[in-house]
């Protein structure tokens, strides 16, 4: 398997991640409707993940753009599709 593919298929985990970030975030804001002490927690564990990911992601992308550059351009099994922002 070839970097390239390598980081493609990271790629996929990484937008897995994310999704699954996303989800812990709308059941923390859905919690925040209740008076539940634990709530902070969740939503401390909510911004650690957030913060994560987007560093994953941003490292990830540069990983992607560094190889896309070494390869001469951007051939088009190389359009990875970027995470939008979830939080």
């Amino acid at each position: 398997m070839t970097l390239q593919e390598q980081l493609l298929d990271l790629d996929v985990t990484v937008n897995r991640i994310s999704r699954g970030i996303h989800a812990v975030f709308l059941i923390s804001r859905g919690l925040d409707q209740a008076v539940d002490p634990d709530v902070d927690g969740l939503d401390a564990i909510c911004e650690y993940l957030s913060d994560s990911d987007k560093i994953l992601r941003k490292q990830l992308d540069c990983c992607l753009d560094t190889v896309r550059q070494s390869m001469g351009g951007c051939p088009a099994i190389f359009h990875a599709p970027k995470n939008s922002q979830l939080f």
